[in-house]
Parts: C-alpha cells; structure tokens; sequence
C-alpha cells in the first residue's frame, strides 16, 4: 500500500452503490492480474485495488495529483562512495531509501533533489548519474504488457 504523508482528499463511501464500492466488487481479487488506472488522482482507487491484490499502473496528468498518488517525488543516482544511509533517512523531506544494484533511490517530498544532492556532498560522497522519475505512457505500457514499443508505436 503507499504510505502517504497526508491523508487523500477522497473518502471511501460506505455505500454499495458508490462508483468505489461497484468497481472494487466487481473487480474482485486481482490474483496479482495487471491493471491502468487512467486519471488516478492521488491514487485512492488504486490503493484500494493494490490490497485487493491487483498489480496497478496509476496514471495521472496533473503533476501534484501524481506525486501524492506516487508518495512524493523519487530521484535515482549512482553514489561515488558508499555512504550510510541514516545520512538520507534523517532529512525531513526523505520518506524512502531503497538501494537498486550500484544505485539509490531515494523517494520523498519539497525539494528532494536539491536536499540529497548537498547532504551526500557535504559528506563528500558525488551524486552521479542522477535521474529524476519522469514516467510516461511508454513506461506504463511496458509494466502492463512486458514489451516495448517500436518507433511507430507499435509492440514490438
């Protein structure tokens, strides 16, 4: 479930006639099946059907709806050095360290980039080959289906 630092601004409705309550009765138990969620606000739905067990790619245009629905903003580096990760995980705007291979991921909210890249210098550890998360239709695509697109738009 996403861990959020403040609360939806939806409310589940304890009515089973809601649009929640239909589509989360009729969709059942997701048994780890794939699901779009297209227009997925901060992500209340798509919480919702993850503990049902669904496999869910939220997808939102407006960029504040998409980041609460993301738990905040994520940035992606390589470390020039190991460093302990207390370093990150004691800042306000941090929520999240996850280490992928020779990379970090740290996931938080404000000024997230700007506050990770001076903490790890003034600990004399460079930020290297620093990405922030930017997804796209092609991304949600490929977490769906496992296959990419071709230059036409076709899979491939």
């Amino acid at each position: 479930m996403v861990e959020r630092a403040s609360a939806s601004v939806y409310r589940f409705k304890d009515d089973p006639y809601s649009s929640h309550s239909l589509i989360l009765a009729r969709l059942g138990d997701g048994r780890g099946r794939k699901l779009l969620d297209v227009g997925a606000a901060d992500g209340f739905l798509a919480e919702r059907l993850t503990a049902q067990g669904w496999t869910v790619t939220a997808l939102e245009r407006d960029p504040g709806l998409a980041a609460q629905a993301q738990g905040g903003k994520s940035v992606r580096f390589q470390p020039s050095a190991p460093f302990d990760d207390r370093l990150l995980t004691g800042l306000p705007e941090v929520t999240r360290v996850e280490h992928a291979g020779q990379h970090v991921v740290v996931t938080g909210t404000g000024e997230l980039v700007n506050v990770v890249v001076l903490s790890l210098a003034a600990a004399g550890v460079t930020a290297q080959d620093v990405q922030l998360d930017s997804s796209n239709l092609e991304d949600a695509f490929v977490r769906l289906t496992g296959r990419h697109l071709d230059k036409e738009g076709a899979s491939a």
